[in-house]
C-alpha cells in the first residue's frame, strides 16, 4: 500500500512538472524551485502558517462549518480545497493562533440564523408520494432476475441488506428506498417473461417496467437536501432502464448527474486509508464506479466527453469481495473473500481498469482540433503515436485478465461466462476504438489507412463470435448491443472497401458474421428499442444486389411473444415508427465457436501485418516486426514510443489499479 501512494505521488509530481513545462517552456524548473525554496526558509512566519493551515484543511473548524451546512438527516456536504469554505476555515484558525486562545465554536452558535442556514420550508414541503409496487411473488421474481442478470455486470447493489430492507417493507416507509426498489424492478422486467410487467393495455415487450417508471417520472423534484445514498442508485438504476428506450441517449446525462451527485458528498475521494470497509461505505463506492463506468461507455458510443477523469479520482476500487463475505459475527472476518475463490467483482474492477484506457482514448484520439491546439498536439504524427502507446497498453490489460474470466465459449459458470463475454466485447470495441480514427477515409485509403482498418476488421471479426455465442446461450445484454451495431458496422465498412478495390471479392464469410450481428440485434429489439433502429442502419448498408440479406426481418415491437423474451416473435413485420415503445416518454418527459476467426478469413493468415513496425493477431495484440518484416516505409515509426509528446502522460496507463 505504502508503495502505491508513493507511486501516486511520483506520477502526479511528473505530471505537474509536464503541465509547468508546457506553461514556462523555456524556463529553468529547477532553479526556480530551489530560489522559491531558499525564500520560504528564511521567513520562517510563511512557513509556520503555510504548515499549520495549508498542508491539512481538515481542522476543527472546517468540521464545524460543515455542520452548518449538514442536513441532519441526510448526510454532509463536500467542499474541496479550491471552496470558500476551506479559506474561512484556514482564517479562523490563524485568528486563534495568533490570540493564543483555544478555538470553540461556541461564538458561532449564536450567530447562526436559521433563516440564512435552514432550509425554507415552501421549498422543501411536498406531500408523501404512495407507490404501486409489483405484486409479491412478482417482486421476488424481479428482484431475482435483476441480481442474477444485471447484478453482475454492473455491481450496485448488495444483495442480502437489499433483499433484508424489502423484507422490512421499508420500501412502503422510506420514499426514496422505495424509487430504488421500483426501479430495480423496472430493469429487472426487460428478462422477465412474466405479462404483469407490460403497461396497462399495451402488447409491446418494450413497454416492460414502465407502469412502474411513470410513477416516479411523474412525481421527480430537484433535490435539495445533501444527496443520499439511495440518490445516487436511483440515478445509475434509472440511466440502466432509459438505456432500453427510444431515448436512450439520456443514460449519458443521467449518469452524468449521477458522478455530480457524488461529487456533492466527496465519494470521488478516498476518506482514510486506514478505514475499515463498512457495507455502507463500500455501497456508495460502488455505486460511484458504477456510475464512472457507465459514463466512460456511453461517452464512447455517443461520441460525446466523459464528466469525471481519472486524476480526479482517488477513491478505491470495489473491494473483491461477493456479497455473502461482507457481514461476520467476527467484525475481523467481514469482507474477507475465501482463499482460492476468485470474486465476482474481480470482473468489474477488470472492467474499470479497461474503462480507464477508453477514457484515455476518448481524451487523445479523439480531440477537437481546438482542443489539440490549446495542448500544443498538432504535429500530423501524434495521433498515431497516441495509438501505439494505447495499444502497448491494452496489451497489457489483456495479459492481466483473471484465468476465470479468460474467453473460454464452454465456460460451464453462468456468472464467469456472462462476465467474460462483456469483457470481451469491450475490449474488442476498444481496439476498434483505437484505429478507427485512421480509417474514415472512405475510398482512397492510403498504406497508413489500410492496416488500422485490418485491426479493425480482425477484431470486429472475433467480437462478432463472442457476441453470437453469448446469444446462442440465451445471455443478451444491452451494453453488448451497442458493441454489435459497431462491430457490424466496421465489417460492412471492409467488405464494401474491398469491393471497391476488387469487384469480385469474396464477402461470403464477413457476410455471414454480419448477418450473425443483426440476429443479434433481432432479439435484443423486442425489449430494448434501440436494437429495432440498429438493424435497419445495418440492413441498409447491407442492401445490395449482389449481397445477400437476411431471411428473417426483426418483429414488430407491437408484438408479445408471451414466451422466452430473447426468441424470435412470430410477426415478421418490419419494425413500425409510428407504434408505441415507450408510454408516455414522447408526451410526459423527455453456438459454439472460437474467438479467433479462422486462418482462410484472415487478411493475411493467422497473424496480420500491424503498422508502425509491428504485426497483430487476432486478439488485435501486437508485436514487434524483424527487419525483414517490415518495409522501409515503416522503419522510421517503430520507436514511435519513445517520442511521446511532452504534453501526454501516459504513464499512468500501465498502472494496475484506477
Amino acid at each position: 500500500m505504502a508503495s502505491r501512494y508513493v507511486k501516486d505521488l511520483e506520477r502526479k509530481v511528473q505530471s505537474m512538472e509536464t503541465l509547468l513545462l508546457q506553461l514556462l517552456p523555456d524556463g529553468d524548473l529547477g532553479s526556480r524551485f530551489t530560489r522559491t525554496r531558499r525564500r520560504i526558509d528564511s521567513d520562517d512566519i510563511t512557513t509556520e502558517i503555510e504548515s499549520k493551515y495549508l498542508q491539512d484543511p481538515d481542522r476543527a473548524f472546517m468540521e464545524y462549518l460543515v455542520e452548518w451546512h449538514r442536513d441532519p438527516i441526510q448526510g454532509r456536504p463536500f467542499f474541496g480545497k479550491s471552496s470558500s469554505a476551506q479559506l474561512a476555515g484556514t482564517a479562523i484558525n490563524l485568528k486563534y493562533e495568533y490570540s493564543g486562545k483555544t478555538y470553540s465554536p461556541a461564538p458561532f452558535v449564536c450567530r447562526k440564523r436559521p433563516e440564512f442556514w435552514d432550509l425554507i420550508e415552501p421549498l422543501d414541503h411536498h406531500d408523501q408520494v404512495t407507490y404501486t409496487f409489483p405484486e409479491d411473488d412478482l417482486l421476488q421474481s424481479l428482484v431475482n432476475l435483476y441480481f442474477e442478470r444485471v447484478n453482475i455486470l454492473l455491481p450496485l447493489l448488495h444483495r442480502l441488506t437489499f433483499e433484508n430492507s424489502i423484507s422490512e417493507k421499508l420500501h412502503l416507509k422510506d420514499q426514496k428506498f422505495a424509487e430504488v426498489v421500483i426501479f430495480v424492478c423496472a430493469v429487472a422486467s426487460r428478462y422477465s417473461d412474466d405479462p404483469r410487467v407490460l403497461f396497462e393495455g399495451q402488447q409491446s415487450a418494450q413497454s416492460s417496467g414502465w407502469k412502474w417508471v411513470h410513477q416516479v417520472v411523474s412525481t421527480l423534484r430537484l433535490p435539495i437536501h445533501t444527496s443520499t445514498l439511495y440518490d445516487l442508485q436511483f440515478l445509475c438504476l434509472f440511466a440502466q432502464f432509459i438505456l432500453g428506450s427510444s431515448a436512450h441517449y439520456l443514460c449519458w446525462t443521467l449518469v452524468g448527474i449521477g458522478l455530480r451527485v457524488a461529487q456533492d458528498v466527496g465519494v470521488h475521494q478516498r476518506r482514510g486509508r486506514d478505514s475499515p470497509n463498512t457495507v455502507e461505505g463500500e455501497l456508495w463506492k460502488r455505486a460511484f464506479w458504477c456510475l464512472l463506468f457507465m459514463d466512460r461507455v456511453a461517452s464512447s458510443h455517443l461520441g460525446r466527453p466523459c464528466a469525471l477523469y481519472g486524476e480526479e479520482i482517488d477513491v478505491e476500487p470495489p473491494v473483491e469481495c461477493d456479497d455473502q463475505y461482507w457481514i461476520h459475527a467476527n467484525p475481523e472476518e467481514a469482507f474477507k473473500q475465501p482463499a482460492g475463490q476468485p470474486s465476482d467483482i474481480s470482473y468489474f474492477n477488470t472492467s474499470l481498469r479497461l474503462s480507464h484506457l477508453l477514457e484515455f482514448c476518448l481524451r487523445t484520439l479523439y480531440l477537437m482540433q481546438k482542443s489539440k491546439k490549446s495542448f500544443g498536439v498538432l504535429r500530423p504524427d501524434w495521433d498515431r503515436q497516441v495509438a501505439v502507446e494505447l495499444d502497448a497498453s491494452l496489451d497489457k490489460w489483456f495479459d492481466s485478465v483473471p484465468e476465470h474470466l479468460k474467453w473460454d465459449p464452454n465456460q460451464e459458470n453462468a456468472t464467469h461466462f456472462n462476465q467474460s463475454a462483456a469483457l470481451y466485447i469491450l475490449y474488442f470495441h476498444l481496439r476498434i476504438l483505437i484505429h478507427r480514427p485512421f480509417i474514415n477515409s472512405p475510398i482512397k485509403l492510403t498504406p497508413s489507412h489500410i492496416l488500422p482498418l485490418h485491426i479493425c476488421t480482425n477484431a470486429a471479426r472475433s467480437c462478432s463470435r463472442v457476441i453470437d455465442t453469448h446469444r446462442i446461450r440465451g445471455h443478451m445484454y444491452p451494453i453488448s448491443g451497442f458493441g454489435t451495431f459497431n462491430v457490424g458496422l466496421v465489417l460492412l465498412f471492409n467488405i464494401w472497401y474491398q469491393k471497391h478495390l476488387d469487384h469480385s471479392f469474396d464477402v461470403s464469410h464477413d457476410i455471414d458474421l454480419v448477418h450473425k450481428c443483426m440476429k443479434t440485434l433481432e432479439g435484443l429489439c423486442a425489449r430494448w428499442h434501440f436494437g429495432g433502429s440498429s438493424w435497419s442502419i445495418l440492413y441498409e448498408i447491407a442492401s445490395e444486389e449482389d449481397l445477400p440479406v437476411p431471411d428473417s426481418i426483426p418483429p414488430s415491437v407491437d408484438t408479445w411473444d408471451g414466451g422466452h423474451g430473447f426468441g424470435l416473435l412470430t410477426n415478421t413485420s418490419s419494425p413500425s415508427s409510428g407504434s408505441l415503445t415507450d408510454p408516455f416518454l414522447s408526451t410526459s418527459w423527455f453456438t459454439e465457436c472460437q474467438i479467433e476467426p479462422p486462418s482462410d478469413v484472415l487478411l493475411d493468415g493467422d497473424i496480420t501485418t500491424g503498422w508502425f513496425g509491428r504485426q497483430v493477431d487476432n486478439f488485435g495484440r501486437s508485436y514487434p516486426m524483424t527487419m525483414s518484416d517490415s518495409t522501409s516505409q515503416w522503419m522510421d515509426m517503430i520507436d514511435l514510443r519513445n517520442r511521446i509528446p511532452s504534453g501526454l502522460d501516459i504513464s499512468h496507463l500501465h498502472d494496475s489499479s484506477e
